[in-house]
Parts: C-alpha cells; sequence; structure tokens
C-alpha cells in the first residue's frame, strides 16, 4: 500500500509527507524559531553545539516530525563539516 511508510510514527503517514516534513526540517522551515535557526546555521556554517544537535535530533524523531534517526543521520553527514569524527 502507497500509504504505508515505516518512515513515520503514523504507519498511514505518506511518504510524500515524510519527504515534505524533511526537507522542512532540513531548510530551517519548521515554523518553530529556535529549530529553525539551528538548521539554517548548519546549512550556512557547516557546524552546530553539540546541545543543537541532540535539539533537532530529537525535534526531528519525537518533538513533531516523528521521522526516522537515519533521515536526520543523512543531512548530517551530508551539511557537517566534522561528521566523519
Amino acid at each position: 500500500d502507497d500509504d504505508d511508510d515505516d518512515d513515520g510514527h503514523d504507519a498511514k503517514m505518506k511518504k510524500k509527507d515524510v519527504k515534505e516534513r524533511l526537507r522542512r526540517w532540513e531548510m530551517g522551515e519548521t515554523g518553530y524559531p529556535y529549530i529553525d535557526a539551528i538548521m539554517t546555521q548548519l546549512r550556512t556554517q557547516g557546524w552546530i553545539h553539540h546541545i543543537a544537535r541532540h535539539v533537532v535530533g530529537c525535534f526531528l524523531t519525537r518533538g513533531d516530525l516523528w521521522i526516522s534517526w537515519e533521515h536526520g543521520a543523512r543531512v548530517f553527514d551530508r551539511l557537517l563539516l566534522d561528521a566523519d569524527y
């Protein structure tokens, strides 16, 4: 079934919904100023404090988006200058 997606908390969350939520998180367009500021800093500077990493990771997986941590790890791997450490 196209509506099933194990990347989101809700098994009925559509893949396009997961992709759009993930895109908004990565681009700093969630509507939550603190989350958006952190993700903007990550995109522009390639670094965020370890506490900020925890905050945006929790927001992604449990805070509001309910998206698998693996998607966030791929974003961090791509954007963080120290991702390989």
